[in-house]
C-alpha cells in the first residue's frame, strides 16, 4: 500500500515511502549599530548571550557611566531575539519603552541611559549567501562592457606599436608618424588606467567599516562604470546635489546604487531615459517614512521610461525572488536588497510604477557625517603635485649624465615590463638601477651589493611578496628608503600605519614625473637626497 501524503509544513512532500527531507530553518544573525555615543557608526554582531554593558565581561562594550557594567543580555529564541535588562540602574527602552524582557524586532532601537542608541537589525545568513551571488552577476553584467572597452584600448596599442616596427631605421622620434604613434600608445594608456580605477571600488570588502561617505560622488562614480554595460540607445541623465554625506559602509552603498541603475536599464529593452537624482530633503518632503530621525535626508530617485508594473506586481516588487524578468535576465533580488540595506542604514525605499509608462525607485537615508581625510596614495593632488612634479624634473635635468657616482636603486616587480620601464626613467635621470623579479631576489640582490640607496617595492610577487620582502629590508636597514609602487594601493596603504611603513607609496600605472619625486622625496626623509 503506498504511503500517506504527508502535509507537515517543515517536510517536503512524500509521494512513495521515501523518507521525508527536513528542512533547516535559515540561520539568523543580530547585529547592532551605535547610532549616538563617542564611537558612532560602530556596529556589532550579536549572538545566543551577547551581553551590552560598561564592564570587561561585556561583549558589547560602551565607555559611558550611565550604562551599567552588565546592562543588557540578548537571547536566541526560535530563530529571532529577545532582549533582557540586566537589573540595569538607568533601564534599557526598546523604541522608547522601558522593558524587563521582549522579543526585539529588525530596525529597532536601544536606548541605554540618556546617551547611547542603537540600531538593531537581523542578517539572513541566506540573504547574505544571495547577496554575493548577487554581486558576481553585477560584475558579470559590467565586464561585458569594460571588455568591450579593453579590447579596442588593446587594437590601439597593437597597432600602433606594429605601426612603429615598420618604420625605416633611423627615423628621428620628431617625425609626424612617430609623434602621432607615441601619442595613441599614451591616450590608450591613459583611458585604460581611467577604467581600472572605476572597477577598484567594486572590489572592495564586505567587511569594511560603517564611516561618513559621500553619496553624490558614489553615485557619480558608479554611474560612470555603469555606462559601460548601457544599450546606446539608453539615454542618462544625471542630477545629483553635491556633497551629500551618509554614514554606512562603502560596498552597501555601491550595491544600493547599482541595483536600481541595472533594473531600470532591463526595464528598457527597447532603449529610454534613465534619471538619477540625489538631493537633500527635509522630513515633510519625504516620499515616504524612514526608521530613524534625522535633522535632515538624502534622498536618491532612479527613474526609467520604460515598461513599468501593474498593481499586482508593484504590490509584490520588494518580495525576495519576484522578478517580471525571464529567468535569464534576473533573479528578482535587486529590489529586496536595496529596501534591506536601506533599512539596515536606517532608511526606507518606496517603489511608483504605471505600466507603460516606466518605474521611480526613491531610497531615503539619513544624511550626516563629516568628510573623511583624503589618503594620498599616488603622490598627492593640487598645488602638492604640482610641486612634487617641478622637483621631479628639476632631478631628471640634474642627474641626466651623472651615473658613476649616483645612488643605487634596486627596482623589485614580477613584470619585465613595468620593471624596464622604471628602470628606464630611473637611468634617464641618472641613477643605477639593478632589478629583481621577486622578493627573495631582492634580497639577494640587497645582500650582494651592499650599496643600494633605495628599493622600489611592488606587493603582490610570487615566492616572497612585497610585504614580507619590506620587513626583511627593514630588519636589515631600517632607514633604508623604501617606496612601495603597487596596484594593491588599500593594502600599500595599510601598511603605512605599522612599524614596517613604507616611505612613500605610489600607484600604478605612474609616469617618470611622479616617480622621481616620489624616490626625492624619500630620499630626503632618510637624510640621503642630493
Amino acid at each position: 500500500m503506498a504511503a500517506q501524503r504527508r502535509t507537515d509544513p517543515t517536510t517536503l512532500v512524500d509521494t512513495g515511502g521515501v523518507k521525508p527531507l527536513e528542512l533547516q530553518p535559515r540561520e539568523r544573525r543580530g547585529r547592532l549599530v551605535l547610532l549616538v555615543g563617542a564611537e558612532e557608526g560602530r556596529s556589532y554582531d550579536v549572538v545566543d548571550g551577547t551581553v551590552i554593558g560598561r564592564g570587561e565581561s561585556a561583549d558589547v562594550q560602551l565607555v559611558d557611566p550611565t550604562v551599567s557594567r552588565v546592562h543588557a543580555r540578548f537571547h536566541r529564541v526560535d530563530g529571532g531575539f529577545h532582549i533582557e535588562d540586566q537589573g540595569s540602574r538607568n533601564g534599557t527602552l526598546v523604541d522608547g519603552s522601558r522593558i524587563d524582557r521582549v522579543p526585539i524586532r529588525h530596525g529597532a532601537r536601544i536606548q541605554l541611559g540618556p546617551r547611547r542608541l542603537l540600531l538593531f537589525s537581523v542578517l539572513d545568513v541566506f540573504e547574505e549567501a544571495m547577496l554575493q551571488a548577487q554581486q558576481i552577476d553585477l560584475m558579470a553584467k559590467m565586464s561585458a562592457g569594460f571588455s568591450h572597452d579593453f579590447n579596442n584600448l588593446l587594437c590601439t596599442m597593437t597597432a600602433n606599436a606594429a605601426h612603429l616596427r615598420e618604420l625605416p631605421h633611423g627615423m628621428s622620434l620628431g617625425h609626424l608618424d612617430v609623434r602621432e604613434c607615441l601619442d595613441d600608445l599614451n591616450l590608450a594608456a591613459n583611458e585604460g588606467a581611467e577604467l581600472t580605477k572605476r572597477l577598484e571600488p567594486f572590489a572592495l570588502s564586505a567587511s569594511s567599516p560603517d564611516e561618513p561617505l559621500n553619496l553624490s560622488a558614489l553615485a557619480s562614480e558608479t554611474i560612470g562604470a555603469l555606462r559601460q554595460t548601457l544599450p546606446r540607445d539608453i539615454q542618462v541623465r544625471e542630477h545629483v546635489q553635491s556633497a551629500l554625506w551618509v554614514h554606512g559602509r562603502e560596498p552597501a552603498l555601491r550595491d544600493l546604487l547599482m541595483h536600481p541603475f541595472l533594473n531600470a536599464r532591463d526595464a528598457m529593452p527597447d532603449g529610454g531615459v534613465l534619471t538619477c537624482e540625489i538631493a537633500h530633503c527635509a522630513r515633510d518632503e519625504l516620499p515616504a517614512e524612514p526608521i530613524l530621525a534625522a535633522d535632515g535626508y538624502a534622498v536618491l530617485r532612479v527613474r526609467d521610461s520604460g515598461m513599468g508594473m501593474s498593481g499586482s506586481e508593484l504590490a509584490r516588487a520588494f518580495d525576495p525572488f519576484f522578478t517580471t524578468k525571464q529567468v535569464a535576465v534576473g533573479r528578482g533580488l535587486g529590489l529586496s536588497i536595496v529596501r534591506k540595506i536601506a533599512h539596515d542604514l536606517g532608511g526606507t525605499a518606496v517603489l511608483e510604477s504605471e505600466a507603460g509608462v516606466g518605474t521611480t525607485l526613491s531610497v531615503v537615508l539619513p544624511a550626516g557625517g563629516e568628510p573623511r581625510a583624503q589618503t594620498d596614495a599616488d603622490g598627492g593632488e593640487g598645488a602638492g603635485q604640482r610641486e612634487r612634479g617641478r622637483r621631479g624634473r628639476a632631478t631628471m635635468d640634474a642627474r641626466a649624465g651623472l651615473v658613476g657616482n649616483a645612488p643605487l636603486v634596486l627596482v623589485v616587480d614580477d613584470n619585465d615590463g613595468v620593471r624596464r620601464v622604471v628602470a628606464r626613467a630611473l637611468q634617464r635621470a641618472g641613477y643605477r638601477t639593478e632589478e629583481a623579479c621577486d622578493g627573495v631576489e631582492a634580497l639577494e640582490r640587497y645582500d650582494a651589493d651592499g650599496g643600494v640607496a633605495a628599493v622600489i617595492l611592488d606587493l603582490d610577487m610570487p615566492r616572497m611578496d612585497g610585504r614580507t620582502c619590506l620587513a626583511e629590508l627593514r630588519r636589515r636597514a631600517e632607514k633604508l628608503p623604501i617606496i612601495l609602487l603597487s596596484g594593491l594601493v588599500d593594502q600599500a596603504v595599510a601598511l603605512r600605519e605599522g612599524e614596517l611603513a613604507p616611505d612613500v607609496v605610489l600607484k600604478k600605472p605612474i609616469d617618470p614625473i611622479r616617480l622621481l619625486a616620489g624616490l626625492e622625496a624619500a630620499l630626503r626623509e632618510q637624510g640621503s637626497g642630493r
